[in-house]
């Protein structure tokens, strides 16, 4: 078995993620408890890189200075990922719900549906948190078009997908989720100049 040590870095913390092994016994039984630790460990990561950018920005609020978005999170968080795969490993739903939570922070719904098409291709099964992170990426781009995607995409996932594996499952939004659709429609409304535009969102308020 060949050891080799993976270090990342955010910043002035170092976290050793995990020993990267080739034992073939870890692809006989599947993922090994290593291989396990690593993806989490990158996982948290990429939170913290997203926590941190957050605390920075409301402090920043707080001394009253302006706001100037997430300038250099996303790309941090997305070269934590790419290092990850580029170490082997495959990562799992609660990686990209990081991915997306970036995402969202930024309004970057962009990023966000390659992240959710990234999800389809590796045949992971999306949960609340990974449509939720894609709402709030719609949100903060102030586009109920996306939002309204994601939700038809989410509450009619297997049906999509065409498949019939108990794997797959729709996705069932609670009022919290409605809530969250709905801020997306208000946040819009605020940013509109167009008259009839808006009627048309708060015609889509009320019918929630």
């Amino acid at each position: 078995m060949e050891n080799a040590n993976l270090r990342v870095t955010k910043d002035g913390l170092h976290v050793q993620v995990v020993e990267k092994t080739t034992d073939s016994s870890s692809t006989d039984k599947g993922i090994s408890p290593n291989t396990t630790k690593a993806i989490v460990l990158y996982t948290e990561l990429m939170r913290c890189l997203i926590q941190d950018e957050t605390t920075r920005v409301y402090d920043k609020s707080l001394r009253g200075e302006p706001n100037d978005g997430h300038p250099n999170m996303l790309l941090k968080v997305f070269l934590v990922f790419q290092e990850m795969k580029k170490s082997g490993l495959k990562p799992d739903i609660a990686c990209y719900n990081s991915l997306l939570r970036a995402c969202a922070k930024a309004g970057d719904i962009e990023l966000a549906q390659d992240v959710l098409r990234r999800i389809d291709d590796d045949g992971l099964q999306p949960n609340r948190a990974t449509w939720r992170e894609a709402i709030k990426a719609a949100k903060n781009a102030k586009r109920s078009d996306f939002a309204d995607d994601v939700w038809n995409t989410g509450t009619s996932y297997r049906e999509k997908r065409n498949v019939n594996s108990r794997d797959v499952s729709n996705w069932t939004p609670n009022l919290a989720d409605v809530e969250l659709l709905m801020s997306v429609y208000v946040a819009e409304t605020k940013s509109l100049n167009d008259h009839k535009k808006r009627i048309i969102l708060h015609q889509k308020i009320i019918q929630l």
